[in-house]
């Protein structure tokens, strides 16, 4: 958007996610939205150069004030349900986008905890860690998604305890402003969700260690952590 933006000559781009931006001692500082739909866990590792040129015209709104705004201009988009999913996915069905561009993945092993094979999986771009549904597996027990082996090709199911952690390391994080002095309490979304964690961070050779409050499902490698300081993103990180 932006290299589009420099090349019509346009000092700013503007985006519908729900969150705020304001330029405060000197930096552009990015904050959750006033509404019960903050959307800033997206936007948690944006650099200062991008935030100076960000809009964000939904921020101080609730949705439902955003969709009776649309609806007075005519768009129909107003009624639109909300969705969860991939936004540019339109019927939802991550794994046949994936396979449109890659080709039907392989079957694979299904194993419990101890390794022992289980059942056959479809492809491992059908699962991630934490899910329970459309495992294609019936167990005498709630089971979930506890790992993923590439090299293997394997999927493990594992009971719902052996999915509780307090603590996870992370990549080099990405700060909004500048990098804040460590150890540094703070709060954590390790999804988009509503949920925010107490978390503890500490640096070490290869990114952070975050050390939280209380123990949650495990997060997914890959997935973003994004720190705040009440309202306030500092930013964020690839979870390990």
């Amino acid at each position: 958007m932006l290299e589009l933006a420099d090349r019509l000559g346009a000092e700013h781009i503007a985006t519908g996610h729900y969150a705020r931006v304001a330029f405060e001692d000197g930096a552009y500082r990015l904050y959750s939205a006033k509404s019960g739909n903050d959307q800033s866990y997206m936007l948690c590792m944006l650099p200062q150069d991008i935030l100076s040129r960000l809009i964000l015209p939904l921020g101080e709104f609730e949705k439902t004030e955003t969709r009776r705004i649309a609806s007075g201009a005519g768009l129909s988009a107003s009624s639109r349900p909300d969705s969860m999913e991939i936004c540019f996915i339109p019927d939802n069905d991550y794994a046949a986008y994936i396979e449109r561009f890659a080709g039907k993945l392989p079957e694979g092993d299904l194993i419990d905890k101890n390794g022992r094979v289980i059942g056959q999986h479809e492809g491992i771009h059908r699962y991630t860690i934490g899910q329970r549904r459309g495992l294609g597996f019936a167990a005498g027990e709630r089971v979930y998604v506890g790992g993923i082996n590439v090299e293997n090709n394997t999927v493990s199911l594992v009971p719902e305890a052996d999915l509780l952690t307090d603590r996870f390391e992370t990549q080099l994080p990405h700060w909004t402003v500048r990098a804040p002095s460590f150890p540094l309490e703070c709060q954590v979304k390790v999804r988009h969700s509503k949920t925010m964690l107490a978390a503890a961070l500490s640096p070490t050779p290869t990114g952070l260690s975050v050390t939280l409050g209380k123990a949650v499902r495990r997060p997914s490698p890959g997935q973003t952590a994004a720190f705040y300081l009440g309202d306030e993103v500092l930013g964020g990180a690839e979870i390990l």
